[in-house]
Parts: C-alpha cells; structure tokens; sequence
C-alpha cells in the first residue's frame, strides 16, 4: 500500500452520483489516502475533510510541507505555493514578451530599411515567418489574461483555453523553422548579413 500522497486537482471534476466520489475545482489540493488496485483513481481527502473517489488521471503530485511538530499539512502552504507559481508565470511571461519584442526591433524591423540586402529583404517572411504576430499576441493578449487573473488562480488556466486556437502561431512557427534554417545555411549572402549583426 503507497503512503498518503498530496495532489493538485489539473481539470475541474464533477461527481455524478455518490459512488462517482464527490465535486473539485482546478487548483484544490487533496491527500490521496488509498489507491485503487490498478491506480486508476484515489480516495482523496479535502483539507475541510470531505473524502471521496477521483480519478487519478484530473490529479498532479505536489509536494506540501508538513508542520513538524503536528505531522500536518498547513493549508497556507499551498495558498504560497500557489501565489509563487502564479508570480512566476507572469515574470516569465513579461520576460519571454520582452525577449521577443527585442527580436522584433532588432533583426525584423530593420529589413524594411533599403539598404539592407534585397536577398535579405526579400525572403524575411521566410526567415521570420510568424514571428511578429506571436510576438504581438505575448506581448498584448497573452500577458493581460495571466495579469488579469493572477489573482484568482483557479481562473487562470480558462485564460489558456480561452487563447488555445490563438496557440496555432506557435505551432506555424515550429512548423516553418526548419525551412527558414535551411534557407539561411543555403544562402551566403543572407547568412553573412546575419552573422555581422
């Protein structure tokens, strides 16, 4: 039998019936005090000590603190760990924008200028293919949303499903890489032009 472990809840679950366990929100912490035999769910209790089944699938390790001296779990230790995982993810997010933005000025936007090479100016679609618009979408969408829930943590992860189809950016960019590398260990000229900036 595995010891009493505690969870985050990653997706809201809503019990159907008492034999389907009981109802918990994305961001609840639990302690799983039993396994089923194929770990396929866990009876978890709730820091207000309702218990039930949750399938383990809707349920993420963490590591809480014990208070020494009771054994117990504080339930201001998962109200901390939860703000800095929040705090964290909007200074990543206002690095990241930043990161890109300084991309955008620096290498993106002075290809417009004439005398920069006309291979280069040419073909910056290809080397950059979507890289301003996934900037733009950090850097005004993407940093408001997480700022905006920030704190209410539970919320935050509708900001991301919310923003999900505005991901495909990403998933272009990736996508079209490996065609802008090619192209730049193709071509000498627009090689050289980078590799002096």
């Amino acid at each position: 039998m595995r010891k009493a472990e505690n969870f985050v809840v990653v997706k809201d679950y809503t019990a159907e019936g008492e034999s389907a366990g009981f109802s918990v929100s994305v961001g609840d912490i639990v302690e799983a005090i039993e396994f089923a035999a194929d770990n396929s769910k866990a009876l978890v209790r709730k820091v207000d000590g309702k218990q039930g089944w949750l399938p383990m699938s809707i349920l993420m390790q963490t590591a809480l603190s014990e208070d020494t001296s009771t054994g117990q779990h504080k339930p201001e230790d998962s109200r901390f760990r939860r703000e800095a995982v929040v705090k964290e993810l909007v200074e990543t997010e206002e690095e990241f924008g930043r990161d890109l933005q300084l991309v955008v000025e620096r290498y993106l936007k002075p290809l417009d200028n004439p005398s920069v090479p006309r291979a280069v100016r040419d073909n910056k679609d290809i080397i950059f293919t979507n890289l301003k618009q996934i900037a733009e979408f950090h850097n005004t969408v993407l940093i408001e949303g997480v700022k905006y829930y920030a704190d209410q943590p539970r919320m935050l992860g509708k900001t991301f499903l919310r923003l999900e189809r505005d991901f495909d950016k990403h998933v272009a960019y990736c996508r079209d890489e490996p065609v802008a590398q090619d192209f730049l260990q193709s071509n000498n000229q627009v090689r050289e032009y980078f590799e002096v900036r």
